[in-house]
């Protein structure tokens, strides 16, 4: 009976801090599309000598969830890192997607139910493709725009939002990001 009680004694705190873990987060999903152009918004037309592609990682359709398929992290050599906070009634959204040679990044502050097409919020992108080889990246002085449409939504640890950058450039190649969509779910919130 002492050992019996003895036993019991020492397994049972091993056993409470066994329950009382907390429950593991579900891992951050992404569906990202870019519309690659050739034809600069802005810079020295010409300079791009990537040719134009589409590239995804997921599936993602601008204008119905039915059609979104999330990459989710730690599948099929899939990572995915991202974020979406509430901020003073907007949030600032960013991410890190990768998937075997494919490479999205991206972040934007402030955007909202109130950013439309007209209206975008501002941001930046880095990409890289089987296509481009290297990395492509938005400037500070063409930014990225961030809107959404109709069906579209953004709040904690989600987004779901059309982008386009005028400018993204690798060395000296001056190329464009045309209307493209960005999907997170499970994000840090």
């Amino acid at each position: 009976m002492r050992r019996y009680l003895a036993i019991t004694l020492f397994v049972s705190p091993f056993v409470a801090a066994i329950g009382c873990s907390e429950a593991v987060p579900p891992a951050g999903e992404a569906a990202v599309s870019v519309n690659f152009s050739t034809a600069s918004a802005v810079g020295t037309p010409g300079s791009c000598t990537v040719a134009p592609h589409d590239f995804q990682i997921g599936v993602v359709h601008p204008s119905d969830t039915g059609q979104i398929i999330f990459t989710k992290d730690g599948q099929a050599r899939a990572s995915v890192f991202c974020s979406v906070t509430e901020d003073g009634g907007s949030y600032n959204a960013s991410a890190q997607v990768l998937e075997n040679e494919k490479s999205f990044e991206f972040a934007v502050k402030g955007i909202s139910d109130a950013n439309t097409k007209e209206n975008p919020a501002k941001g930046t992108v880095t990409y890289r493709s089987v296509d481009t080889v290297n990395f492509f990246t938005s400037t500070s002085e063409y930014p990225c725009e961030f809107w959404l449409n109709d069906q579209q939504e953004v709040g904690p640890g989600k987004l779901w939002a059309q982008y386009s950058c005028p400018l993204i450039q690798s060395n000296t190649k001056e190329c464009s990001i045309g209307e493209s969509t960005v999907a997170l779910q499970n994000c840090d919130s």
